[in-house]
């Protein structure tokens, strides 16, 4: 992904960035009724900046990365109950593992309680990722409904609703607290090539290594409006170009997640495009 330099908030200064993402999924084992995966993901900004953080004078990190590994189990009952735990370890930070500091640990839980004779179902979690908005963990309940083939929607939190009114179009959405919106309307006239539209919205928190305050977090947020094309060429391999508008883009430091108060060296960048490419592999 690229988005050009933009002028930000401290006169004469401008900051642009390009992000990279590499990820992978895996089964490692899967039995009749368990299941266990490993996922490692990794994403890097690298920024062309001449911006200072105003409140404390430091330089605005030359790039961040993150990167996270993680391990989840899953186990379905013989009443059809389904639980799950997922665990990660990682690193999210200018200089990523360079000590205990920089490093961040995740956890979730989750059971799944079928209703109406398995069509529905209740869906009770638990969430705790230090390097989140929140920094205490957040429990969720949501109702599964089902009612067709063509609509679902998780009515609670976390929220989703996905809707194919013609064979053709399908929209979907989704919200995480605080921040976190997701929502997309994609038209897929033949099965190897689609065309979307959305938008889009959050961010992400990271450890500076140079920070004298251990429970700080440098956060980013923008949002975004999209559009884009996604060809399957083949069963395996998936290509998607995208491009579109980035607006109410921050960076700031604080020591109570993405909310406002506590908010320190702060930088606004103006509005601006972006353009973005990916690939996906399965086997």
């Amino acid at each position: 992904m690229y988005a050009p330099q933009r002028p930000t908030n401290e006169p004469g200064t401008h900051l642009g960035y390009v992000r990279e993402d590499f990820g992978l999924q895996l089964p490692i084992w899967v039995g009749t009724t368990d299941r266990v995966s490993g996922n490692v993901s990794v994403r890097n900004y690298l920024f062309q900046t001449d911006t200072q953080l105003p409140d404390s004078g430091r330089s605005f990190p030359s790039s961040l990365t993150s990167i996270q590994t993680g391990l989840s189990y899953q186990h379905r009952f013989e009443n059809n109950w389904t639980a799950g735990v997922n665990g990660s370890i990682g690193s999210a930070s200018d200089k990523p593992f360079e000590g205990i500091r920089e490093m961040n640990f995740g956890v979730s839980t989750f059971l799944v309680v079928p209703t109406f004779g398995g069509r529905d179902s209740w869906l009770f979690a638990l969430s705790y990722q230090p390097t989140g908005q929140l920094s205490f963990p957040l429990p969720g309940v949501a109702y599964l409904w089902n009612p067709n083939p063509n609509f679902r929607m998780s009515i609670g939190l976390p929220f989703s609703i996905w809707w194919r009114p013609i064979e053709t179009l399908v929209f979907n959405a989704s919200y995480v607290p605080l921040t976190n919106v997701n929502a997309r309307l994609t038209w897929t006239p033949i099965r190897t090539f689609s065309v979307f539209s959305g938008f889009e919205a959050g961010g992400a928190s990271f450890l500076l290594a140079d920070r004298t305050d251990y429970n700080e977090r440098f956060r980013m947020n923008e949002d975004r409006l999209l559009a884009g094309l996604r060809v399957t060429p083949v069963r395996w391999a998936t290509f998607e170009v995208s491009g579109g508008y980035l607006f109410d883009r921050r960076f700031f430091s604080s020591t109570s997640g993405g909310s406002a108060s506590g908010q320190t060296d702060r930088i606004n960048v103006a509005a601006g495009p972006y353009l973005a490419a990916g690939l996906w592999l399965r086997w």
